[in-house]
């Protein structure tokens, strides 16, 4: 076996390589292989401009499986757990349920290998299913859709995933949108994100029969928009927006397991109305190969 090519089998086609953090359409995954991630996110949003002043916390725990249908096509599935908290002049709602299930299909169209590296350009397509809770209330009545754990439409989703690794570094680029529908005579705003994650292997550790761990430090940016919500067909003008956010993070990629963390801050939002400004969100998550 040529060097590099040993290198490659160790250091970016073993058992488990770095990839992003705060998204997941860009996961490397083998043929055959088995991945569970399970993430947990915590944010806020506040800075209420209206009189109500509101501020939103949530808790976020995704449950990603990820499955290597063979060497070109992968299957993904998420299922958030979600808590939300909603203080305002008007009291505290809150609610605990399981979100929406999304399934995803990436196929890689083109594959360049070169020793050393290997480039990556994939499609994606998805669904997400109306498996979600969408009518819970509290003692003060039904909640407003923009607080149920799921949303009660079907809702596809399309896009492409650049990949480029090498021995010592790796860039993902992910750009996707997603066409929300109405259920119930409310419709969420269409999605679209531009996502990209440069990971840079900074330091190697012992390993596991002969493949060793590393310490990668990251840098992501999430680049969201989001279109008006509506309610029987009107746009609430306090919805949607641009919003760009970046985050540092670490990862150390062990040979059945990832371990990661990052931190994402808001560096521009440019909301519509009296919409919630996003605040800090700390990202952990945890990879494990069957």
């Amino acid at each position: 076996m040529r060097p590099w090519i040993r290198a490659l089998a160790l250091g970016l086609g073993g058992p488990l390589m770095a990839g992003p953090i705060t998204f997941n359409t860009a996961l490397p995954v083998a043929s055959g292989q088995l991945i569970l991630r399970q993430e947990l996110g915590r944010t806020r949003a506040g800075g209420d401009p209206g009189p109500m002043s509101r501020d939103l916390r949530a808790l976020v725990a995704p449950t990603v499986m990820i499955y290597g249908l063979d060497a070109r096509w992968t299957l993904m599935g998420a299922l958030p757990l979600v808590d939300l908290r909603m203080d305002s002049a008007m009291g505290r709602r809150e609610v605990q349920g399981a979100g929406d299930l999304s399934l995803f299909l990436r196929h890689t169209e083109l594959q360049i290998d070169r020793p050393g590296e290997t480039l990556r350009l994939a499609s994606l397509t998805g669904l997400k299913l109306p498996t979600g809770a969408r009518r819970k209330g509290d003692g003060s009545g039904p909640l407003p859709p923009s607080m149920q754990p799921g949303t009660g439409s079907w809702d596809p989703m399309a896009g492409l995933v650049f990949s480029w690794q090498t021995l010592e570094w790796e860039w993902d680029v992910s750009g996707t949108y997603q066409r929300r529908n109405a259920a119930e005579g409310f419709r969420a705003g269409d999605e679209g994100r531009l996502e990209g994650s440069f990971q840079k292997r900074v330091w190697r550790g012992p390993g596991q029969d002969g493949v060793p761990s590393y310490l990668y430090a990251v840098l992501e940016s999430n680049a969201v928009w989001r279109g008006a919500n509506r309610q029987r067909g009107i746009a609430d003008p306090d919805s949607g927006g641009r919003s760009l956010y970046l985050a540092p993070g670490l990862q150390w990629v062990g040979r059945r397991a990832v371990l990661e963390t990052a931190w994402q801050y808001p560096v521009h939002q440019r909301l519509r109305g009296q919409g919630l400004r996003g605040d800090k969100t700390l990202y952990l998550s945890a990879r494990f190969q069957f």
